[in-house]
């Protein structure tokens, strides 16, 4: 009998170390995958080319493409014509959500979003407008400043 409980009691030890272990293991990689980056970003970027150009500028944008992409960047060409810059600002959030783009070029006449410097009475392009994906900017006058 007291053999028996001897075989029991070392049983029981090596469940209780393999339970210890399996808990370090674990939280070891919990760490480990908590610390470290998730995945490498995508690198991905697009290029929106004004409507009026895209046809005479076909062969530099393919060159360009290739460069780019040669580069390790995976870059998306698109022919636009925005009639105003929350259609472009609204396609670039989407891609940025869905495929976590990593910047865009802007190449012709695009529509941009102007801002007004209360501090020097001037206004200007804001490039800030597409680059703020996830803020929010209201024209509470309905100027379009």
């Amino acid at each position: 009998m007291a053999v028996n409980q001897s075989r029991q009691g070392k049983r029981t030890r090596r469940i209780g170390t393999a339970i210890a272990l399996a808990a370090i293991v674990t939280v070891s990689a919990l760490a480990l995958y908590m610390f470290s980056p998730r995945h490498e970003p995508p690198k991905i970027v697009y290029m929106y080319v004004h409507s009026s150009l895209y046809s005479q500028m076909s062969s530099d944008i393919a060159q360009y493409e290739q460069d780019v992409e040669a580069s390790g960047w995976d870059l998306r060409v698109f022919n636009v014509s925005w009639s105003n810059a929350a259609q472009m600002k609204t396609n670039l959030t989407q891609a940025y959500s869905t495929l976590g783009i990593a910047g865009a070029i802007l190449v012709g006449n695009q529509p941009y979003q102007l801002r007004n410097d209360t501090s020097t009475n001037e206004v200007f392009p804001q490039e800030l407008y597409f680059m703020d994906l996830d803020g929010d900017w209201n024209d509470t006058d309905g100027d379009l400043i």
